[in-house]
């Protein structure tokens, strides 16, 4: 939005006739964009007050689009010809310090950023996003003091758990011609690869069978990070036996599908309030239906998908 004009400064309050606002160091600000900040500030005389002012904004402006290292400063000057220089240090990221909740390689693959870039908070909270999808991860940030002026180190706090956890139950959420009475097992492991990854794998089958009700299923799924993206693969199948009825006979009916997706989500923008996304998709299902033993082919389908979506979450 457009700038309100600085206030004048109080009339027993020295002020400096400027005409001219010289931005240093300022790599990230375009002429646009220092036109607009300066612009309330031009050609006034300004006090401590609006001085102030001056380095706030240009400050504010860094910090809301995520550069909170950032300062702007008054060197020592002589305000009397009438030139105001200001000095922008940008503060940059000198390194991610490894720990136990994360190693060298998994804050290289999980970091969108690089190091020695001006240091930006969304590239961090899209780091801590990327570790806390796995459940054995609960990570904080915390931003230590670096060797050069407005530098800073990451440094990971919080606890890490068991990279693994599986479980085994069993349910009546089956159907009742394949089998109501279901067991399940589960093994999901944090990753496997040292890449931040997830692995899950899962199982089930009916927990009384018999010749004519049987079901099993199988399923696999991964998922990657990569700075703003995220892959994830995920593979199913499952087979079912059950006995049919019509006019007076009992026939059995039995089959299997397989099915396989793959998907890609990149974060396109994200600030203190929002964040948005795009995902892209395909899969394909192949099942195949057999009675007495027949295929049937008009039952048995391939069928292959693709995907296009946009994903936009507020706080």
């Amino acid at each position: 939005g457009v700038e309100a004009p600085a206030e004048a400064p109080p009339s027993d309050e020295r002020c400096f006739a400027i005409e001219q606002i010289e931005i240093s160091g300022a790599s990230l600000l375009s002429e646009a964009e220092r036109t607009a900040i300066l612009a309330p500030f031009a050609d006034s005389c300004l006090g401590v007050g609006q001085l102030n002012e001056l380095l706030k904004a240009i400050t504010d402006h860094y910090i809301d689009r995520g550069y909170v290292t950032t300062r702007a400063y008054l060197p020592q000057q002589d305000l009397s010809r009438g030139t105001l220089q200001v000095i922008v240090v940008e503060g940059r990221l000198e390194g991610l310090d490894s720990s136990a909740l994360a190693s060298d390689r998994e804050l290289a693959i999980g970091f969108p950023g690089q190091v020695g870039e001006v240091l930006n908070l969304r590239e961090l909270e899209q780091l801590v996003e990327n570790l806390g999808r796995l459940p054995s991860r609960r990570a904080q940030l915390e931003l230590v003091p670096g060797e050069q002026v407005g530098g800073s180190r990451v440094q990971l706090q919080g606890e890490r758990s068991k990279p693994w956890h599986a479980n085994l139950n069993r349910h009546n959420e089956g159907q009742r011609s394949t089998g109501e009475q279901q067991w399940g097992l589960g093994l999901v492991w944090d990753s496997p690869l040292g890449l931040a990854d997830q692995l899950s794998l899962r199982a089930g089958r009916d927990a009384v069978s018999d010749s004519y009700r049987h079901s099993h299923n199988q399923s696999l799924s991964y998922s990657l990070p990569y700075g703003w993206w995220r892959f994830d693969y995920s593979y199913s199948q499952s087979y079912y036996r059950t006995l049919g009825q019509g006019n007076g006979f009992d026939f059995k009916q039995d089959g299997d599908s397989r099915t396989h997706a793959l998907r890609g989500e990149r974060v396109l923008h994200r600030d203190n309030l929002s964040k948005t996304a795009v995902n892209l998709g395909l899969s394909h299902m192949r099942s195949r239906n057999y009675l007495l033993d027949s295929f049937l082919q008009g039952s048995s389908p391939h069928l292959s998908e693709a995907q296009l979506g946009f994903n936009h979450g507020r706080r």
